[in-house]
């Protein structure tokens, strides 16, 4: 991934600690960078901390997401969508390195940092999780984040399809008969046996926790999951919300003004298609665009010295490619 300074005019805000970056300032979780690329982490945080005076961020992409949905995502780019428009219960311990990447730990059973939950304990079994939610947490609609929000999302893993059953299992999640409300903001999670995989699972895109009171109105007898309209709308408590979606042409997210950690500092990301990387690469220097993605080796080689432009590298990475 390459980024120009031109488009936007960012610039440096060195006063900006890791923890506001942590924060406030979450605003493209990236998939795809030079040389390598991994997955449900912050890779613009580097550009969102320089651009406090920007209103708008343009990145050129290979192809626009398939669909939106959480529970029925399985593409990279789908991935930086929704770490964007979503917000999980926990999101992993991370770092921030030298050049201000947020790079995620993943050594231990549970390096995971509290997000939607503020707290959980586990029954001395290993087997229950009782998790708090942080209180006055709202969608972009104003819609408040309460515990059945999350008895939905997991009521619609288990019922509407797509990859539920590899997510839940992994977790070893039997069924929505170990789902407890306890009250509006605490529920419980009963795992058929004690597993390091729950908080991990619980970190993933995937995990979103969705707008159930939002969902429900664009439900249909035909697709009670409204499946459908998901697939190209946002109905979470992220930073962002979808707010246009022409495929094979560009996608538009708007800041959430009501997002619990702050409003983003940059009020509109265009996610626009541009299948050339040549072409992606032409648009960069030009300063038509602010990032973009998968240019390939010669590309980023030409650019190495270029006023205004900086490439970012995450190594080593983890994306792997496979056909199953």
């Amino acid at each position: 991934m390459v980024g120009s300074t031109k488009h936007s005019r960012l610039k440096t805000n060195s006063g900006t600690s890791s923890k506001t970056l942590v924060t406030r300032r979450r605003v493209l979780q990236g998939a795809a960078t030079t040389g390598a690329a991994i997955t449900t982490f912050n890779i613009l945080r580097p550009l969102a901390a320089q651009a406090a005076q920007s209103d708008q961020l343009i990145l050129a992409i290979p192809n626009t997401p398939p669909r939106a949905d959480p529970h029925f995502i399985d593409q990279f780019i789908e991935h930086e969508l929704l770490d964007n428009i979503g917000s999980r219960l926990v999101e992993w311990t991370s770092t921030v390195r030298p050049n201000g990447f947020r790079v995620q730990v993943l050594e231990g059973i549970a390096p995971i940092e509290p997000l939607l939950a503020e707290s959980w304990e586990q029954s001395e079994d290993k087997l229950t999780y009782t998790m708090r939610l942080r209180r006055g947490v709202k969608s972009f609609v104003g819609n408040e984040l309460t515990s059945e929000d999350v008895r939905y999302t997991y009521d619609r893993w288990v019922n509407a399809g797509g990859h539920g059953s590899f997510f839940l299992g992994a977790m070893t999640f039997p069924g929505m008969e170990n789902f407890k409300v306890i009250d509006r903001y605490t529920f419980s999670i009963t795992t058929s046996r004690p597993n390091t995989m729950f908080f991990k699972m619980l970190g993933l895109p995937h995990s979103s926790i969705l707008d159930s009171t939002e969902i429900k109105k664009h439900a249909t007898s035909d697709d009670p999951w409204a499946a459908a309209w998901l697939k190209t709308h946002s109905a979470s408590f992220g930073p962002y919300h979808i707010t246009e979606w022409t495929p094979g042409q560009q996608i538009v997210l708007t800041a959430n003004p009501n997002y619990f950690q702050g409003p983003p500092p940059i009020g509109k990301v265009v996610m626009k298609e541009v299948p050339d990387s040549a072409n992606r690469l032409a648009l960069l220097v030009n300063g038509d665009i602010d990032i973009a993605h998968e240019l390939i080796a010669r590309e980023r080689q030409a650019l190495k010295g270029v006023k205004d432009v900086t490439i970012y590298s995450v190594e080593p990475g983890h994306k792997f490619s496979q056909i199953g």
